[in-house]
């Protein structure tokens, strides 16, 4: 019995290990000013609210506040130029005449 709850400790220590590294490097990924603004361009488009904090999801990599400033900024500005050049709908009807 002891055995299997050494075993089973011991996957859940790799099982948090590997969230952790997963979420560390999606962090790195996406806490750069080019994926901000990318990200912010993308939300607007799609018609998504605006990340009015979009650095939390950098919790998992050490960021000075002034950093986190720029990456929201970045957001904002991609989120507005998503705006201004979101496709509008176009309604277009055919009909078939002789």
């Amino acid at each position: 019995m002891c055995k299997i709850k050494i075993i089973v400790s011991l996957s859940s220590i790799f099982l948090l290990s590997s969230c952790a590294q997963m979420m560390t490097q999606m962090a790195q990924q996406n806490c750069t000013l080019d994926a901000a603004y990318a990200s912010g361009v993308n939300a607007a488009k799609e018609g998504n609210s605006m990340d009015r904090n979009y650095a939390s999801i950098c919790s998992y990599i050490n960021l000075s506040e002034a950093e986190k400033l720029k990456l929201n900024a970045e957001y904002r500005k991609g989120y507005q130029f998503g705006l201004k050049y979101k496709a509008k709908d176009v309604n277009v009807n055919i009909t078939n005449k002789p």
